[in-house]
């Protein structure tokens, strides 16, 4: 495990084989790219690894930029997808599914530079049953500070908590097991602007009801939601743009398409969407934001 490009004295090298575990992200700041009133926008989800570079490379053509990846382990080798909204600042961008853990450290291969920051990070067995990372950076063109992290224990993701929180927030908390274990991946990243946040890392489903209830009427809007083993890890900001956002989880795959339509009827994009294993099967939740 380690920490780019600021280091964290707390948190100490853990070498772990990690059970492939789903995640979700997003950029975050600034809000005014990443968080517009209106935008184009588009998403893959289920794709096969030459279905989805096809997806990237046609929304490159169309001057998109990636703001959420997903990756798992699957049936007939592992699906990969993510979501899409207008590149409004030409904004660099470089997502890459096939990483060895080494690769993930160093940053893009011949083109890591400070300019480039971390958003996304998906961990998942390929088809030999190899642990393979995919990862999304974005250009820095603000110049924050950042730090990520992965194979974390609860303590571990508690200390670095301690340490980021003053100055920082969290945009990605991935939550997976290794060898029954609990582990968590997480990536914070400056906060100039004192935006208010709220983080959880370990809910049950109705604990999780309850504060999304209790945040929705605080004005929070929830940034992205990460389930494992019926676990739930969330992150929330203040809502202040006051614009609507919608949620839904445990979703079948069919009941995910239903939806997915039925927001873009309304007005709605989705900003980050995540699959994930359920003894009832694999499962759908996605985060949607008025457009």
């Amino acid at each position: 495990m380690k920490l780019r490009p600021i280091v964290v004295a707390a948190i100490v090298a853990v070498v772990v084989v990690a059970a492939p575990g789903a995640a979700s992200a997003h950029p975050g700041l600034p809000l005014n790219v990443f968080d517009p009133v209106s935008t184009s926008w588009a998403s893959v989800r289920d794709a096969t690894e030459a279905e989805f570079h096809d997806a990237v490379d046609a929304r490159v053509g169309q001057n998109m930029i990636m703001i959420d990846l997903e990756a798992d382990s699957a049936t007939g080798g592992p699906r990969f997808g993510g979501v899409f909204q207008r590149n409004s600042d030409d904004r660099r961008w470089i997502v890459d599914v096939t990483l060895t853990e080494d690769e993930l450290e160093a940053g893009p291969v011949d083109q890591w530079d400070p300019e480039l920051r971390l958003v996304d990070v998906e961990v998942y067995l390929n088809r030999d049953g190899v642990r393979t990372f995919a990862a999304l950076w974005v250009e820095n063109l603000e110049g924050y500070g950042w730090t990520a992290a992965h194979d974390l224990t609860g303590a571990q993701a508690q200390d670095l908590y301690e340490a980021q929180r003053r100055d920082r927030l969290p945009i990605d908390v991935d939550r997976y097991t290794v060898g029954g274990a609990v582990r968590y991946a997480m990536i914070w990243l400056d906060n100039p602007g004192g935006l208010a946040w709220r983080l959880h890392l370990d809910q049950s489903s109705a604990q999780f009801a309850t504060s999304f209830d209790a945040y929705s009427d605080d004005g929070f809007r929830l940034l992205m939601v990460d389930s494992a083993g019926q676990r739930y890890a969330s992150i929330w900001l203040d809502n202040t743009s006051g614009r609507q956002w919608r949620e839904r989880r445990d979703l079948t795959s069919a009941q995910y398409a239903t939806w997915w339509d039925a927001y873009a009827r309304d007005g709605f994009r989705l900003i980050t969407y995540e699959r994930y294993d359920t003894a009832a099967g694999t499962r759908y939740v996605g985060v949607w934001r008025q457009n």
